[in-house]
């Protein structure tokens, strides 16, 4: 009876000292937007450890080619796993001493993908009360601009849209009308999208601050950047 007790214990200690050492605290995953890898950082654990990576495909979980390898240290940039496509992954790491964990890393390259404001103009005059002018009417200036950088390190595409059948292609586009002009980038099989306000903010007839001044895309000379940013797939 005692000895069956003691075994327990023994069991027991073992599994508390695994879970500290080999924990979801001193191990953790992070997407390395310039190299574009996965690097895995162990602060601490019982080397060596044997680590597999594996992705998920049609439901699965999959060891990838050339897992499982043996990592002795925590200095070793062997953990890392580079060349990653949108999908979810798994670091599965056993140490010796037999403590087990997985971590979890779900790769959505677009989250590295960003969109910098670097010059904007508004349109000097518009007409009526509406906030988005069509270009028709003689008071009405379309001279607004925009101006975009694109930062990531896959391949991209970009796309504008805007009033009156606005299309481009430029990371500068100009001789805008006031409205909202939308921003599509596609890059490493996702997008994202980004809009951009062109205001009237020097109406004929009317000073910004007074009652009846019509613009509700007024603001002022400050830039007024993307709204509603979402992600999709491609």
């Amino acid at each position: 009876m005692s000895t069956r007790l003691d075994n327990s214990y023994l069991l027991l200690s073992l599994f508390l000292v695994t879970s500290i050492y080999l924990s979801a605290q001193d191990v953790t995953i992070e997407l390395d937007c310039n190299t574009g890898c996965l690097n895995l950082n162990i602060e601490e654990a019982f080397f060596p450890v044997e680590l597999e990576w594996q992705r998920r495909t049609n439901g699965n979980w999959e060891a990838l080619p050339g897992y499982p390898v043996t990592l002795v240290n925590n200095q070793t940039a062997q953990g890392n796993l580079c060349q990653v496509q949108n999908g979810f992954y798994r670091a599965v790491l056993t140490d010796d001493l037999c403590g087990i964990l997985e971590l979890r890393h779900d790769v959505f390259l677009c989250s590295c993908l960003d969109v910098q404001l670097v010059n904007q103009t508004n349109s000097s005059t518009c007409e009526g009360r509406e906030p988005q002018g069509d270009g028709s009417d003689p008071t009405e200036s379309c001279d607004g601009s925009l101006e975009i950088t694109v930062n990531t390190s896959s391949p991209s595409t970009i796309e504008w849209t805007g009033p009156n059948d606005f299309r481009s292609s430029s990371t500068s586009i100009t001789n805008l009308c006031a409205g909202t002009y939308t921003l599509n980038v596609k890059t490493a099989g996702c997008g994202r999208t980004f809009d951009f306000d062109i205001c009237c903010c020097q109406a004929t007839g009317g000073e910004p601050g007074d009652e009846e001044f019509p613009y509700p895309l007024c603001y002022g000379n400050e830039p007024y950047e993307g709204v509603n940013v979402s992600d999709w797939w491609i």
